[in-house]
């Protein structure tokens, strides 16, 4: 019996290889839409959800009365700030906790939102996130309970 070696087969030929690097072509090409959605709709669910984190955080730092003081969040281009004080503009700086927000995604609503001592009550609102083919809500009832 001959083996490949006696045979004189040296490996792959030419045709061989293009077959090969045309159907991984085709199998990547198939691949990265679903791929590409996947990571949209990822990015967009993890900016869902520290909004919804940083909401529950300023809405709690409320509710147990930290430093004797009202909480909330507020919202730019670039960031998300839960501060401490009345409102963004008059609130102590020092006690500000900084996140950076995703560029990606567009978020509609309320800049800032402030939640009472004690009580956690806040004007009711919507904020709305989209990256342009996908969209996610949240939502603040007047009570502070938030949901998603």
């Amino acid at each position: 019996m001959k083996s490949r070696k006696d045979s004189g087969v040296n490996g792959l030929t030419i045709i061989e290889l293009l077959i090969a690097i045309g159907i991984a072509v085709i199998l990547l090409s198939m691949a990265m839409p679903v791929a590409n959605n996947f990571y949209r709709v990822y990015q967009l669910d993890a900016e869902k959800n520290l909004l919804v984190s940083l909401l529950r955080q300023g809405l709690n730092d409320s509710l147990v009365n930290r430093n004797a003081s009202v909480h909330g969040l507020y919202w730019d281009l670039n960031d998300f700030i839960v501060f401490q004080g009345a409102n963004f503009a008059a609130r102590n700086p020092s006690y500000d906790r900084i996140f950076p927000r995703t560029n990606a995604i567009i978020l509609t609503g309320p800049n800032e939102v402030v939640f009472s001592q004690l009580s956690g009550r806040v004007a009711s609102s919507t904020y709305s996130l989209s990256n342009g083919t996908f969209a996610l809500n949240v939502y603040i009832n007047s009570e502070g309970v938030i949901s998603d």
